[in-house]
């Protein structure tokens, strides 16, 4: 009974004094508050739920870039906490004639990373083609004269 009593007191944090026994004068240990701390390593990346698919858009003749926009991707982490999101490009950015890759990174508060990506693909007239054609248009009509 002595021992168990001992153990209530240290191990459910009591303060103060715990008495043991009742006769004159009783067995007096003082203990203080002791805090446990449980530590669980989270090494578990966050895990997109949801990334776009890979956009293709056509331009139309001399139009050189255009906004594209996208649903933004979501992610979750197993410590119920959501993750921050950072990204390459943004939904509504302004892309020219080319390949990009949108890459999206979810970071938990013990900084695991997760990712998704997407491609865009923009099709048409490459500006520097354009201007080009003009340049070299301008050039041979001022010879003519």
């Amino acid at each position: 009974m002595l021992w168990g009593y001992v153990f209530l007191c240290v191990f459910l944090g009591w303060d103060g004094v715990c008495e043991i026994g009742q006769g004159p004068p009783p067995l007096r240990f003082r203990f203080l508050r002791t805090l446990f701390y449980f530590f669980i390593a989270d090494e578990e990346a966050p895990v997109f739920t949801e990334c776009p698919d890979d956009i293709e858009h056509e331009l139309p003749r001399g139009v050189f870039e255009t906004e594209i926009t996208w649903e933004e991707p979501s992610a979750i982490d197993n410590s119920g906490i959501l993750p921050t999101l950072s990204s390459t490009h943004n939904s509504g950015d302004s892309f020219s004639v080319g390949e990009f890759t949108v890459e999206y990174t979810a970071t938990d508060e013990n900084g695991n990373e997760g990712s998704c990506s997407f491609r865009i693909t923009v099709h048409g007239e490459s500006s520097i083609v354009f201007y080009s054609v003009v340049l070299f248009i301008i050039i041979s009509s001022l010879k003519g004269k």
